[in-house]
C-alpha cells in the first residue's frame, strides 16, 4: 500500500486540511523542498521535515494511510510536545535542559500544563531566577530578586502568580507576571518561612514559619498576610494546599505531627503523630483528599486518601533519604527525590508501588515539581555544574528527535515559537523520539 502524508501550514484560523498549493514530494525530494505544505507519497515510511520558518500560532496537519506510516523529522532547535500522549509513562525518560545552563539549582516550580517553569540559582546566595515558557527549551534570567538563596516557592496553575521565601532572612516576595518582577511582602511570612503553598488561581497563599511557630495566610495574592492564631505553638515545616485554597495540610518537622484545615487555615485538626519522625515535605491533590509526605528520620513515605484522617506507610518505596515530593492533581501520579545516590522514584497508583526512574552517579538532587496530570516533571541538581532535568511527552531537541505516526494516524500541531511544536489533536498511534 502506498504511503500518503499531507503536511499543510495554515496560519491562524485557516483549514488544516486544505491541501491546495501543496508541493508534491517523494521520499528523496521531501528534504529538498522549502515549502511549508507537503503531500508525500512513497512505498515505505515517508519522512518529511518540519518547516524551518513559521509564525507562532501556525498549524500543521499530518495524516497518512499506510502500512508503514509517516515520520516528521526535526531541524536544529526544533522539538514536538504531545500532552496526553497515549501510552506515555510518566518519569520514564529524562533529559538535561541545556538551554537552562549550569547553575547551582535550588527550588523549582511548574505550571499546571507543564509549559512554564521557574527555578533559582542558589550558588553563593546569588538570588537569580530563571524562567521558561516553552517546556524548558529556552530560559530567561530574570531581574535579581535579592542576594539570598531562596528555599521555597509556590505558584498558581498558570504560573503567573508566584511566592518565594528566603528562610532564615525572613523575606517573602511575590510576582504577578510569571517571575519577571518581584515585590517584597515584609508582612508576609514572619522571619523564617520554609514552606509555601498556593491555590490554583494564586489568590490564596499559605506560609509555614518554624521560628515563630506560626502559619500565615493571604487571600489577596500575597499583598497582605494574617497570622492564624489557632496554629500557633508548632514548629511548622511544610505546607500544601488544595486548588481552591480552602484545604491545607501542614507538618511540624522533627516533632512529627500533621495537621489539616478545611477553612483556609483558620482552624486546625491534628491528624497524625509519628514519634521520632521528621516530616519536612508534603504534597496535595487538587481536591485535598490525597496527600503524600516524607519522613527523613526513618526514611519512609506516607500517603492519605481521606484528607489526612488516616495514613499508610509506603514501604514499597523503601527506606531512603527523601528530599522532596510532588503529586498530580488527582493524587494518583506521585514522585519523590531520594538522596541515596540521587534518584527519582515515581508511583502511578497513589503510592502503592514505586519505580526507580532517573538519577544515579550521586546526583545532588534538590527539588521536584510536576504538572497537573503528572506527566511533565522537573528536578534540579546543585553544585558548580548543576543541571535542570525535565521529563514529559516531548521529543528530543534537534535532529535526534522526531514524531512518528502509525497506519492511518493523524496529528495536528501548532507552532508555539522557539522551535516548539505542540500536538493539539491526534488519532491513531503516535511515537515521540
Amino acid at each position: 500500500m502506498l504511503s500518503a502524508v499531507m503536511l499543510s501550514s495554515c496560519g491562524g484560523g485557516g483549514s488544516a486540511n486544505d491541501s491546495a498549493g501543496c508541493v508534491g514530494v517523494t521520499l528523496t525530494t521531501a528534504a529538498e523542498s522549502s515549502s511549508s505544505c507537503y503531500r508525500a507519497v512513497g512505498a515505505s515510511e515517508v519522512s518529511v521535515p518540519l518547516p524551518p520558518a513559521l509564525a507562532a500560532g501556525d498549524k500543521l496537519s499530518i495524516s497518512g494511510v499506510s502500512d508503514k506510516g509517516w515520520r516528521v523529522i526535526q531541524g536544529n532547535g526544533q522539538t514536538v510536545v504531545a500532552p496526553g500522549l497515549p501510552g506515555h509513562v510518566p518519569g520514564q525518560q529524562w533529559a538535561a535542559q541545556s538551554g537552562a545552563g549550569s547553575h547551582n539549582w535550588g527550588v523549582v516550580a511548574m505550571s499546571a500544563d507543564g509549559a512554564r517553569l521557574i527555578a533559582n540559582d542558589s550558588w553563593n546566595a546569588v538570588g537569580y531566577f530563571y524562567t521558561s515558557a516553552d517546556y524548558g527549551v529556552t530560559w530567561t534570567q530574570q531581574t535579581r530578586t535579592n542576594a539570598n538563596a531562596w528555599i521555597a516557592i509556590a505558584g498558581s496553575a498558570n504560573g503567573a502568580h508566584l511566592v518565594v521565601s528566603e528562610g532564615l532572612h525572613g523575606q517573602v516576595l511575590t510576582s504577578s507576571d510569571y517571575g519577571t518582577t518581584w515585590m517584597p511582602r515584609t508582612a508576609g511570612g514572619g522571619s523564617n518561612v520554609v514552606g509555601l503553598a498556593s491555590s490554583a488561581d494564586g489568590a490564596h497563599m499559605a506560609a509555614a514559619d518554624p521560628l515563630r511557630s506560626a502559619i500565615y495566610t493571604s487571600s489577596d495574592y500575597g499583598v497582605s498576610w494574617a497570622r492564624q492564631v489557632a496554629a500557633d505553638g508548632r514548629s511548622w515545616r511544610a505546607i500544601a494546599s488544595s486548588s481552591d485554597g480552602s484545604k491545607l495540610a501542614a507538618t511540624t518537622g522533627h516533632t512529627g505531627y500533621v495537621f489539616t484545615s478545611t477553612d483556609y487555615g483558620v482552624n486546625w485538626v491534628q491528624r497524625f503523630f509519628g514519634s521520632g519522625m521528621n516530616l519536612n515535605a508534603i504534597a496535595s491533590s487538587a481536591d485535598g483528599s490525597h496527600l503524600l509526605m516524607q519522613d527523613t528520620n526513618n526514611g519512609y513515605l506516607y500517603t492519605s486518601a481521606d484528607y489526612g484522617v488516616t495514613w499508610a506507610q509506603r514501604a514499597a518505596a523503601g527506606a531512603r533519604a527523601w528530599l522532596g515530593v510532588t503529586s498530580s492533581a488527582d493524587g494518583k501520579l506521585l514522585a519523590a527525590l531520594s538522596g541515596d545516590h540521587g534518584y527519582v522514584y515515581t508511583s502511578n497508583d497513589a503510592g502503592a508501588t514505586w519505580t526507580q526512574r532517573f538519577g544515579g552517579g550521586n546526583l545532588s538532587l534538590g527539588a521536584i515539581a510536576a504538572s497537573s496530570d503528572g506527566h511533565f516533571m522537573a528536578t534540579t541538581t546543585g553544585g558548580v555544574a548543576g543541571a535542570l532535568y525535565t521529563t514529559g511527552p516531548k521529543s528530543a531537541v534537534g535532529s535526534h528527535g522526531a514524531l512518528s505516526g502509525g497506519p492511518s494516524a493523524s496529528a495536528t500541531l501548532q507552532y508555539k515559537g522557539n522551535g516548539v511544536f505542540l500536538v493539539t489533536g491526534s488519532n491513531g498511534a503516535l511515537t515521540l523520539q
